[in-house]
Formats: C-alpha cells, structure tokens, sequence
C-alpha cells in the first residue's frame, strides 16, 4: 500500500523474520494479535480445565489411591511451569515466539484430542468401579493404560509450558525487533 506521496509504506526501523525491512500492512497486525490472543485464551481455559478435574480423573476413572492421585496433579502443574523456562529458550534462541507458539499449540492441541479419547474408549482405562463403595477392589491402571494416560498428561504439560513464555511476549506486541547496526 503506499501513501499520500505514492510512496510504499515500509517501515525502516524494524525487520520481519528474514531480516528485511518489514511492512506494517503485511507483519503483524490484527492477524497476529488474534492468533495469539486466540491460542492465549484457548491455552488458559484448557489448562484450568484439566487441572481442576484431574484428581477427579484420576481417582474415579484411573482409579488410583487419593495420595497418587494429588502427586500426579502436582507433577503435572510442576512441570507445566518448569517447562515454561525451556521453553522461554528455544523461543529466544532459536525457533522464534511465533514458531514457538505454533508448533507447541498444535502439539497441545494434538494431545489433548489424544487424552479425550484415553478418556473415551473403555480399552484404555480400567474397568469401571465406584472407588468410593469398592475403592480396595478397584483395578489400578497399569501397563498400556497407564502408559497412554501419562504420556498424553506429560505432551500437554510440554505443550503448555513451552506457549506460557510466549503468550506473555506477543501480548505485549514485540514481536518484530529493531534493526541492529
């Protein structure tokens, strides 16, 4: 687009991701801004989601004693915010916060349609039993089921750690960096 003078709008002092002069109309912008905003809001209601029904999951379907049970929570939460660190890394020095965001989004996304059918499918959880009446007779999960389960709940705390840094950096609407001399 250009303005008044015919001339092309480009903005000089600020570079798109191949290190070129960027053009305000084609980087950025409202695009930009409700993908991330999108993936912000999507990322924090899933993530509150699964940590408010994850020791009723656990207890109910996965039938795992209470003391288990909070422990897989808490692991879960741990290493969600620890992986927030690694993945404030690989954004900075090497995939970029856009990337960084689009990959990991699509891998929680990705697992979590993968723990919503862990959930589903009657072959992937123990046999059903009300662990309040025949709680020492119910059938821990174990094996294949157990296997399944805590690799979906650890691929979403990957997923999620490595969006957190990133949503906080392209909300605040740096995400083309001043040219270097």
């Amino acid at each position: 687009m250009e303005n008044q003078k015919g001339e092309k709008n480009i903005n000089e002092d600020t570079v798109d991701w191949r290190g070129r002069p960027s053009n305000p109309l084609k980087h950025g912008g409202m695009r930009a801004a409700a993908f991330a905003l999108g993936v912000q809001g999507f990322e924090i209601m899933a993530i509150a989601a699964v940590g408010n029904n994850l020791i009723t999951y656990v207890i109910n379907e996965m039938h795992f004693p209470l003391s288990k049970a909070a422990n897989t929570v808490t692991n879960f939460i741990g290493t969600v915010f620890l992986l927030a660190l690694v993945g404030g890394y690989l954004s900075d020095s090497h995939l970029g916060c856009f990337w960084t965001m689009l990959i990991f989004a699509f891998v929680e996304l990705s697992v979590f349609i993968l723990l919503s059918v862990q959930a589903h499918l009657p072959q992937l959880k123990p046999p059903p039993c009300n662990m309040l009446t025949d709680g020492d007779r119910c059938e821990e999960a174990k094996g294949f089921k157990a296997l399944i389960f805590f690799v979906a709940l650890y691929l979403v705390a990957l997923g999620s750690g490595y969006v957190k840094p990133n949503m906080i950096y392209s909300s605040r609407g740096r995400s083309v960096r001043p040219r270097r001399p």
